[in-house]
């Protein structure tokens, strides 16, 4: 695996959400909140949860992770349809 992507512009997560916003099938995106997001995501289910970002210190230090879907995450996903 190499290393993680890390966008730096405004114009690299657009172009990231106006594929996912695209995408026909369902989509789960994982990251924090922004004032860019919310409004692009605007409409699609939001999970929100605090997450351990590391410590500073002896304190933890924690942020609001997000999960946004293009789907109502009510029930558990059926990805593979096995009939027998």
């Amino acid at each position: 695996m190499g290393d993680p992507v890390v966008f730096t512009e405004d114009d690299q997560h657009l172009k990231l959400l106006s594929t996912l916003k695209n995408h026909r099938g369902p989509v789960i995106l994982s990251g924090y909140n922004s004032d860019l997001y919310a409004e692009e995501l605007k409409g699609r289910s939001k999970i929100e949860f605090d997450s351990a970002t590391g410590n500073v210190g002896r304190k933890k230090k924690i942020a609001i992770e997000c999960l946004w879907c293009n789907f109502d995450p009510v029930e558990q996903m059926v990805l593979f349809k096995l009939e027998v």
